[in-house]
């Protein structure tokens, strides 16, 4: 098994996007306040472009949509310090090399890693 690493990491108004290790890019979005996507594809992109899991009622659900279609999420704002990524009440701290993502909620006051 071959880890992916890091390479390079930016904010996105609705999170970060970044290159990987063997020819894979990351995108990480928060669409609400409780959802957030993260997707890991090759830089040529996906094979399939459409999802169908996720589909508000405005779309045909044989057209299916963009997996990465931001439409009807309220994407809430973002910050980034020191590789996290956080909004609200949830946050993702990025570890390079080897590529860990660790998510946490703040619960109480207090941020809860969640398994």
């Amino acid at each position: 098994m071959t880890s992916i690493h890091a390479r390079h990491i930016e904010p996105t108004t609705t999170g970060i996007s970044g290159s990987l290790s063997d020819a894979y890019r990351l995108k990480i979005d928060f669409l609400e306040n409780w959802l957030i996507r993260v997707a890991v594809a090759p830089e040529e992109g996906f094979r399939i472009d459409r999802t169908w899991m996720i589909a508000p009622e405005e779309y045909p659900p044989l057209a299916g949509r963009s997996k990465l279609s931001l439409d009807s999420f309220s994407c809430p704002k973002t910050t980034w310090f020191d590789n996290t990524v956080s909004a609200d009440n949830c946050r993702i701290t990025i570890e390079a090399s080897p590529l860990r993502l660790i998510i946490e909620q703040r619960i109480n006051e207090q941020w809860q890693a969640l398994a």
